[in-house]
This record gives structure tokens, sequence and C-alpha cells, in this order.
């Protein structure tokens, strides 16, 4: 009978028709975050993020949220896929992109400004970045078929001009209606292929006369928050809270990257932890891979911090709660919980 049905409807139809299947998009890829706290966070397996998806990084200034996308650009093209930034602030630091280990060589950058006949600069409207998006992902399934690892990540949402605003006449309504239709043009193509789409978006505090529910909201009203799979909230700390010192001294080695995730429609939302964003030596940055994986583990009583302070214990193993490598060599099973 299903099939009777099935078959009637695709003959008015076309392919828009099909019977409900566990794997709609058969062309699903897991790309590392570079932290397998976050990876964890998102994925109960810890695979990470998934293509076909919208997964927006938000949050206040100096939060982590570029570096932690140059970390998906960075393991998408480690896997042979295609990797496109869409940089509208114009602040992308070349040299910090060669220290975190990106093949920049194969890395496809927009720059923020387009040039006239008379070589005067304009600034990427929104329309240009649909634009860019839309022929990106047709001119890569042309060359390289559907099946084919693409990463895009708009850096940033906020920064991001619409015509109006290049006139004088920008409108703040008008400007999250547009995002909203941009984005809901573009989500089909999104998740019916290999391809992974990370807008970043700034939060800014509300200004009301009256009590609001949301004292910060992103940029770009709701059109983002509501079409988007994933979203993680970056927070910044400051003093303590928001720095990672050498264990022999005071001295700051590094930043805490704080995070949540807000929404989640492949995993358990509201999911939060941290991650250390270090400095080597030679003052190339990293990112800490396992940092805040133990605050897990202790909080979900996988392991034993009670004995005594500092020290955490696992069957009938002691270690030092900064021992999280040792602890997952010798008991691989904690990735898995």
């Amino acid at each position: 009978m299903s099939n009777n049905l099935l078959g009637s409807l695709s003959k008015k139809f076309g392919n828009s028709v099909a019977i409900a299947s566990v794997e709609e998009n058969p062309y699903k890829t897991w790309i590392d975050t570079g932290s397998y706290t976050l990876n964890k966070a998102i994925h109960p397996q810890g695979l990470g993020v998934t293509t076909g998806i919208i997964m927006e990084y938000y949050g206040d200034y100096s939060t982590g949220k570029t570096l932690l996308a140059n970390y998906l650009l960075k393991n998408t093209l480690k896997n042979n896929g295609v990797g496109i930034l869409i940089d509208t602030e114009g602040a992308y630091d070349v040299n910090r992109a060669i220290d975190l280990g990106i093949d920049i060589e194969k890395l496809i950058i927009f720059k923020p400004v387009t040039y006239d006949k008379d070589d005067d600069s304009i600034p990427l409207t929104r329309k240009d970045i649909e634009e860019r998006i839309v022929e990106t992902i047709k001119t890569v399934h042309k060359q390289y078929g559907q099946d084919k690892l693409l990463t895009i990540v708009w850096d940033s949402v906020s920064v991001t001009n619409s015509e109006r605003d290049l006139e004088g006449k920008g409108d703040q309504g008008l400007n999250a209606k547009e995002i909203k239709g941009i984005v809901r043009r573009i989500l089909p193509l999104i998740v019916s292929s290999n391809t992974l789409l990370v807008p970043i978006s700034q939060t800014y505090n509300v200004i009301s006369p009256v009590p609001v529910a949301e004292k910060q909201i992103a940029v770009g009203g709701k059109g983002i928050k509501f079409n988007s799979h994933v979203r993680i909230e970056f927070e910044a700390k400051r003093g303590k809270a928001g720095k990672v010192f050498d264990e022999e001294s005071e001295f700051p080695i590094g930043v805490k990257l704080h995070f949540e995730v807000d929404k989640n429609r492949i995993g358990p939302p509201f999911r939060h932890g941290v991650i250390d964003f270090l400095f080597d030596k030679e003052g190339k940055p990293y990112l800490d891979y396992y940092s805040g994986y133990m605050d897990y583990l202790i909080a979900i009583k996988a392991v034993d911090d009670k004995s005594i302070k500092g020290w955490i214990v696992v069957g009938n193993d002691k270690y030092r709660r900064t021992d999280i490598v040792k602890v997952l060599k010798d008991h691989p099973e904690l990735l898995t919980v």
C-alpha cells in the first residue's frame, strides 16, 4: 500500500517524496572540533560534529569562536575536504593559522571587500555572502560530487552589512528578516550534502527599560538560532577562571575557553565545559585536546576525587588530576562513558 501511495505521490511531486529513513543524508562525515571535551559535549560518542547541518558559534569577544572554527577547517583539510573561510571581519591571522597546523595553501578565503571598475573597495554584504555560499556548494558538487566534504566558516555574521547599512538606512528588524531568509534559502543545500556551515556571531547586551528574559543576544535576530542544528555559546571569564597557570608557578600560560551547548539536534543539549588554549615555549598556540575532560569525568562520577585533594582514583589506581592523558591511556574505557 505504501509503495503504491509513494508511486502516486512521486508522479505528482517528483523526488521530493520518499520513504522515511534513519539515514536521510548518506553523505554525512564527522569532523573533530579540536577538543575531545567539546566533541563529547556535542555527541555522546565523542565523534565531534557532523556535516549536513548548520552549527553556530556565538558569544562575547575573545572567547575562542574563531580559534575553534580554525580547527574545524584544519581537520576538514586533513580529511581531504574543502575548507572555505568567509572573512568579513578582515582580521584573519594567516601566521596564527600556520601555527595551528592549517594547510593554508589549500584553504580558500573570501576577502572582506570587493572592488569595482574604479578600484574602489566595497564591503561584502549579506547578499554577497549568500551568493558565495550557494555557488561554492554547487561548484564543489559539480567538480567533486555531492559527497565531497566541505566546511564553510562565516566569520562573522555580526559585522556583515546589508546593502541598506552601506546606504545609512540600516534597520534592525529588516536585517534580522534578511538573515532569516538567507539561512532558510541555503539550508536545503546544507542538509542534503556533505557540508558543514559554521556562522560565527558575537553577542551584545540588550538595553531595555523593562526586564527581559535574555540580557545578551546574538546579532541577526532568531533566523540562525532557529535553523541551526547545534549552537555553542562561548563565555568570557575574567580573573583566574579565565586563565591557565603553570603548575609550578602563578604565571599564566594560556586561556580557559568556557562553552555551553545551547542547542543540539545530534545529542543532549546544555552540556558545558572548558578548553585550555595554551602557548608552547616558542609562543606557538595550541589547544589541549583533553583539557576539561577530567572535570567531566568527575562530574559524572566516573572517577573519584574525594580521597586526597588534587588527586583522583580510578579503580585501584591513583593519579594527579592533571594526568588526564595517562588516565585515558591506562583506562581507555573512560573515553566512552
